[in-house]
This record gives C-alpha cells, sequence and structure tokens, in this order.
C-alpha cells in the first residue's frame, strides 16, 4: 500500500518538475529571440559607426600630416632657394676672383717691361650704345690720360677719350665707328697689316687689308700692329670670322671677333700709348 503510494507520488513530482523545466526553457526561448533581435539590429549600426570614428581618425590624421608635410616642404625649399643663392654668389666671386688674378697678372708682366698699368673698374655703361664706350673708376687722380690704351688679359677693349675727370675716365670701344687702330695678322705665313674700326650698334670691328689678295683666312688670329704710336703692339684684337669683298674689289675686308669679352667686361687696364704690351 505504502509502496504504491511512494511511486504514485514519485511521478507526480517527475511530472511536475517536467512541467516547470519546459515552461522555464519556453519563457527563456522567448526572452530570448528579441534579444536576438537587438543584436542584430544594433550590430551594423555599431560597425558603421566604429568603421566612421576609424575614417574621421584617419582623415584628421591625414591633414595633419599633410599640414606637416606642407611645412617641411616649404622648409626644404627655403633651404634650397639659400643654398642656390649662395652658389650663385660663390660663382660670382670665383669668377670676379679669376678675371682679377688674370689682369694681376697682365700688370706684373707690363710692369716687368718697365711700363706702368693702372687697374681700373668699369662703373658704367650706356644701355642705347652699349659697345661704344663705358666709363672707369680710375681718372686724373690716378694718373689716367687720355689717349691711354685699355685692355684685359683676353686682348684690346679701347682707349681713353679726351676729357677725363679727377675720378674717372670714359673709354671709347674697339667697336665704336669712331675707333681705329693698325693690325696685324699674327700667322707667321700672312703678316698682312690693315686697321680695324668699329661699325655701328655692331659687336664685331671691321679689319680692312690693304691688298685685294691679302693672305687672310678664317680662324687667323689678329693683333695690334703698334703703327703710328697711338696702341702698344702685340695687344691681341680678335680673330677672323669670315672675309668679306671690299668696295671696289681694291681691299679685302673681314669680320672679326674681337678677342675681349665686350659685352661683359668688369676690369681693364690703362697702359701708356706706344708700349709694347706683346709677351
Amino acid at each position: 500500500m505504502f509502496g504504491r503510494r511512494f511511486w504514485t507520488l514519485a511521478v507526480i513530482a517527475a511530472a511536475l518538475f517536467l512541467l516547470m523545466g519546459g515552461t522555464v526553457t519556453t519563457r527563456w526561448r522567448a526572452l530570448s529571440v528579441p534579444s536576438a533581435y537587438l543584436n542584430a539590429g544594433i550590430a551594423p549600426v555599431e560597425s558603421l559607426t566604429t568603421r566612421t570614428a576609424n575614417a574621421l581618425t584617419k582623415l584628421f590624421q591625414g591633414i595633419a600630416d599633410l599640414w606637416s608635410l606642407r611645412a617641411q616642404n616649404a622648409k626644404y625649399r627655403a633651404e634650397i632657394s639659400a643654398l642656390r643663392a649662395q652658389l650663385l654668389r660663390d660663382t660670382a666671386l670665383q669668377a670676379e676672383n679669376a678675371n682679377l688674378s688674370k689682369l694681376v697678372h697682365l700688370q706684373a708682366s707690363i710692369e716687368a717691361q718697365g711700363l706702368h698699368g693702372i687697374a681700373a673698374a668699369v662703373i658704367g655703361r650706356n644701355p642705347d650704345s652699349w659697345f661704344d664706350s663705358l666709363v672707369v673708376d680710375k681718372g686724373s687722380k690716378a694718373g689716367v690720360q687720355a689717349g691711354m690704351v685699355a685692355v684685359t688679359p683676353d686682348g684690346l677693349v679701347g682707349r681713353v677719350e679726351p676729357g677725363v675727370s679727377a675720378n674717372t675716365a670714359r673709354v671709347m670701344l674697339v667697336t665704336n665707328p669712331d675707333f681705329g687702330v693698325g693690325i696685324i695678322v699674327q700667322r707667321a705665313s700672312s703678316r698682312e697689316e690693315g686697321y680695324a674700326q668699329g661699325e655701328l650698334g655692331n659687336p664685331d670691328v671691321t679689319a680692312v687689308f690693304f691688298s685685294a689678295t691679302a693672305n687672310v683666312r678664317p680662324g687667323d688670329e689678329i693683333v695690334t700692329s703698334g703703327l703710328g704710336g697711338g696702341f702698344p703692339s702685340g695687344i691681341a684684337v680678335g680673330t677672323v670670322e669670315s672675309l668679306i669683298q671690299g668696295q671696289f674689289g681694291l681691299v679685302r675686308q673681314a669680320r672679326v671677333v674681337p678677342a675681349a669679352h665686350l659685352q661683359s667686361v668688369e676690369d681693364v687696364l690703362l697702359l701708356p700709348a706706344g708700349s709694347t704690351a706683346g709677351g
């Protein structure tokens, strides 16, 4: 009797336990369904927000890096500009020193011949007549006189015009139409003589030889002959560029490129007229 009741109670207890377990499980599943849907809805938003935040962070960092890069580039450009300017100054100084060194050497060579040369710097030119004349910074106080010959280590520049002031002098260039100088072909197999004169607005000079069949050819070096006493002999005048048929065929002419760089001369040596400057 007692055993039957025990098993009956056991069966009822088991049934209640299963019933309660099923109910809890059902309720938990019922609650779990909305949570899953909620999580599924929030996940994309959260992912988008994260991606947006990361993108904005990268954007602002990129802008900061860009400004930093621009600042560095500006600094580097300024440094490069400064270096270029310094390089130009150094190059100009080297060229100036080289020119002055050549001029000093020429002056020493002139003085070794018992002559006195006066070094002078070019301080003025007329832009409208660039190849006519120039002004130097030495005058009568330094011993400069009209008729003195202006040369560079490369060759003849011109002669000092009348009207020398105390501190300046004007030099007529070899390319001036009013300029003229006796010349000779330096080539030993030629030694043709003539004179050279300037032409208006022309950076070259014209050499006129006294014979229509003068032995002159392109490439010949032309120097001062010293005839007439106005110029020292042996100063380089220029190089024959081409031959020109003279007027009426009575003389031979040549286009001569000046030996001195007249377009950019900065310093000259003034020599007494009639001295011998050849070496």
